[in-house]
C-alpha cells in the first residue's frame, strides 16, 4: 500500500516514541474494503500502549484531515513483538530509509541482522 501520508505518520509515531518501529501490513476486509492495511507499533513501552495508541489516532486524523482512515492501528509491547513479530516476512517499510536504529524489519532477539 502506497501512501504517503501512511509515511509521515510512521515518522512521527517513531520520532514521539524513541525505540518503536511501525510495520504496515496489507489488511482486507470485505466488511470494510476501505481499510486496507493495519499499522502495528512494535515495541511500544508497555505501560504506555493506549497513550501510544491514543497519539497515533490523533495524529492520522489530522493528517488525513477528515477523511476515513484506511487502516487498524495497535500499540504491541516489546514482549509480544518479540512473541508474535520475530519471523515473520520483512514488510518494505513506509519511511525509508530508515536508520540502523528503526529496522525495517523485525528481527529475532538476541541477533544484530546479520
Amino acid at each position: 500500500m502506497s501512501d504517503d501520508r501512511i509515511a509521515v505518520l510512521a515518522r512521527e509515531i517513531e520520532s514521539a516514541y524513541p525505540g518503536t518501529r511501525v510495520w504496515v501490513e496489507p489488511h482486507s476486509n470485505e466488511e470494510d474494503p476501505a481499510i486496507r492495511a493495519f499499522l502495528w507499533i512494535l515495541d511500544s513501552p508497555g505501560g504506555k500502549l493506549c497513550a501510544v495508541e491514543d497519539f497515533a489516532i490523533d495524529r492520522a486524523l489530522e493528517i488525513y484531515a477528515g477523511a476515513p482512515l484506511p487502516f487498524h492501528v495497535s500499540a504491541v509491547s516489546p514482549e509480544t513483538t518479540a512473541r508474535c513479530f520475530t519471523g515473520k516476512p520483512a514488510r518494505p517499510s513506509p519511511t525509508a530509509p530508515r536508520s540502523s536504529e528503526s529496522a525495517s524489519e523485525v528481527r529475532e532477539p538476541g541477533t544484530d541482522g546479520d
